[in-house]
C-alpha cells in the first residue's frame, strides 16, 4: 500500500473512530449545554446542527470527542492534520477511501 492511500486510509479510520460508538444515552438525545466545555470545544464544528442531530449520532459524535480528549498532545495534532488532509478531498476520493475501509474491515 502506498504511503498517500495510507494515510488516507488513516485518516479515514480515524473520522470513523471520531464519530461511531454506541451509547445508551443516545436513545434520549443530549442537550448542547449538558456536553463539558471540552467537548463543545472539540465538536464546536457541530453546535448550529446539534439540535437537529438524531440522539445516536449526538453520542456518537460525543463518543468520539471523548477519546478525543483522552489523546496526548501529540496524538491529537495527529488526528487534526490527519482529518484537514481529509477535508481536502474531493467527494470522489472520499467514498473512494470510504468503501477501501469497509472493505478493509471484512
Amino acid at each position: 500500500m502506498n504511503r498517500r492511500r495510507a494515510l488516507l486510509l488513516a485518516a479515514l479510520g480515524l473520522a470513523t473512530i471520531l464519530t461511531l460508538g454506541g451509547s445508551p444515552a443516545w436513545a434520549a438525545g443530549i442537550p448542547w449545554n449538558s456536553l463539558s466545555r471540552q467537548e463543545q470545544q472539540v465538536l464546536q464544528d457541530h453546535r448550529r446542527a446539534w439540535k437537529n442531530y438524531s440522539p445516536k449520532k449526538q453520542a456518537q459524535l460525543r463518543s468520539g470527542a471523548q477519546r478525543y480528549l483522552e489523546l496526548n498532545q501529540k496524538q491529537r495534532e495527529q488526528v487534526r492534520q490527519t482529518h484537514e488532509r481529509y477535508k481536502r478531498l474531493t467527494p470522489e476520493e472520499r467514498k473512494r477511501l470510504r468503501e477501501e475501509y469497509r472493505r478493509d474491515l471484512r
